[in-house]
């Protein structure tokens, strides 16, 4: 149960990110208002990829037995992280967003979860 959880949240992390940076790329082009299926299918990709992304984060947490005493230190700090993505998200949607300065911020907030979930600094 335990790897599957896992591997759930891999691929909505996948999800998130490839849904979010094809938002971006259509943003930064200028092709949002030509093709409205394609950021449909983009704005699907990271709402159900962070849907994924929580909804496997908590069972996991719950199935290590780490809900208990309460949600851990570390755990706190990514979901701080999860909600620092919105503002990102917003910016995306934004025609003529300046790709060159969210992408770094995209991966800052990518690898400091990831920091968070490797490393479980309590």
């Amino acid at each position: 149960m335990y790897l599957g959880l896992k591997l759930l949240h891999l691929a909505g992390v996948m999800l998130f990110f490839s849904g979010l940076c094809g938002t971006l790329m259509m943003s930064y082009t200028g092709s949002v208002p030509l093709r409205p299926r394609a950021l449909l299918l983009t704005r699907l990709c990271y709402v159900s990829g962070m849907l994924i992304i929580v909804v496997s984060g908590l069972l996991t947490l719950s199935q290590l037995g780490l809900l208990s005493g309460g949600i851990p230190l570390w755990a706190k700090l990514k979901f701080g992280v999860v909600a620092l993505f919105v503002p990102g998200v917003l910016l995306a949607n934004r025609k003529g967003t300046p790709a060159w300065v969210m992408i770094p911020i995209y991966v800052l907030l990518g690898a400091g979860a990831a920091a968070l979930a490797l490393f479980k600094p309590t």
